[in-house]
């Protein structure tokens, strides 16, 4: 929406909510501009938990750094995606669902990444696999 239409809203909603807007209007263009910046602070701060919902429901990231993954335990829901994501210097990594007899997958170097969504609800431990001491859960539930 461009800046012009959401001005006009503000100066609406602004409207509705102070009964003397005519009486305002006399006041300095800045306190008007000023009472736009806190009106756009409210809908932000309104909005901010909702859309934090709706991603975190989406990409989970788990990182692996000092040869740990952090979190090491972590619980999803179905469908959600965790992105590990390689923090170390110098280190490879993977991240080898092992039991489920999955492949050992490639492995990721600093700043390299490995996706993978989770769609039905188990437990499902996983290693690195250079790493063996290196592990971690994903607990899928409802």
């Amino acid at each position: 929406m461009p800046t012009y239409h959401v001005g006009i809203f503000i100066e609406q909603v602004v409207k509705i909510f102070i009964p003397d807007y005519n009486h305002v209007q006399s006041t300095t263009l800045c306190q008007i501009d000023n009472m736009k910046k806190y009106f756009y602070c409210l809908v932000l701060c309104l909005l901010l938990p909702a859309i934090n919902t709706f991603a975190s429901d989406a990409i989970v990231v788990v990182e692996i750094k000092n040869f740990k993954f952090s979190p090491q335990q972590i619980t999803i829901k179905p469908g959600t995606t965790i992105h590990w994501i390689n923090r170390e210097k110098r280190q490879y990594h993977s991240v080898w669902f092992e039991s489920s007899g999955e492949p050992e997958p490639d492995y990721f170097f600093p700043d390299e990444s490995f996706y993978k969504t989770f769609n039905q609800t188990g437990t499902y431990p996983y290693r690195c696999g250079p790493h063996p001491k290196m592990t971690g859960v994903v607990k899928v539930a409802n």
